[in-house]
């Protein structure tokens, strides 16, 4: 009986002394800090949603032709944009987008001699991982990924200087496949739950051929839909 006394009181004292030394689970997460708990599993169900985006893209080839010819103005590059889809699955993120280039040309070289508009033009599918933990606070914010993906394009030249009006087909001089696999640098600026930045590095993996591009993107996307 005593051996039993001396046991329950030593037990006591020793939960009483853990009980002071230890913050108990309601006192860790009161107040603000159980908000942000939940706040961030909130922020992890959208970030798992499929989003839209929409952005500016160009196209630049990096055979030495296709610099001569920028740098002496006889092609300039109008304007490039890009839009589609992402789906996160972290730390993983899908992504399906087309994407347009137009060119304009007087002389396009060994080509076309006529006035000529140009487009690089194709559908993009890419995989990319994110590269930051979710332990860290900053994911909540900055989402730096890599990736690979394919890119199924053609470079289609016309014989109209009009942007607009040079895609009919009666139009069309000539094309020429630009289809490639690419591997791809990006971070994602999160802009809150909904609403985000990605700003994209990509580039053909075949360097020495005539076709070899890179492209610099920046686009705005809409989350949780």
């Amino acid at each position: 009986m005593k051996e039993l006394l001396l046991f329950l009181s030593l037990f006591i004292s020793v939960a009483l002394a853990h009980g002071q030394s230890t913050k108990l689970p309601v006192q860790k997460y009161s107040g603000h800090t159980l908000d942000d708990f939940f706040q961030e599993i909130r922020e992890e169900e959208n970030f798992k949603k499929l989003s839209l985006f929409y952005g500016v893209q160009p196209t630049f080839f990096l055979n030495p032709r296709f610099f001569d010819q920028i740098k002496n103005e006889e092609v300039k590059i109008k304007y490039g944009h890009v839009g589609g889809v992402k789906y996160m699955f972290y730390p993983f993120i899908a992504d399906l987008n087309y994407f347009e280039t137009f060119f304009q040309s007087e002389e396009i070289g060994v080509l076309v001699s006529d006035t000529a508009s140009v487009r690089h033009r194709g559908f993009e599918g890419s995989l990319s991982v994110v590269i930051l933990p979710t332990t860290f606070r900053l994911t909540r914010h900055v989402m730096p990924n890599i990736g690979a993906g394919y890119q199924s394009s053609q470079l289609a030249i016309f014989k109209n200087d009009k942007i607009i009006s040079s895609n009919k087909a009666e139009n069309l001089l000539s094309s020429t496949n630009t289809s490639a696999l690419i591997w791809r640098f990006g971070i994602i600026w999160n802009l809150g739950t909904k609403v985000f930045l990605s700003t994209d590095y990509k580039q053909s993996l075949m360097l020495n051929h005539e076709k070899a591009f890179h492209q610099f993107s920046l686009s705005l996307g809409i989350r949780g839909l």
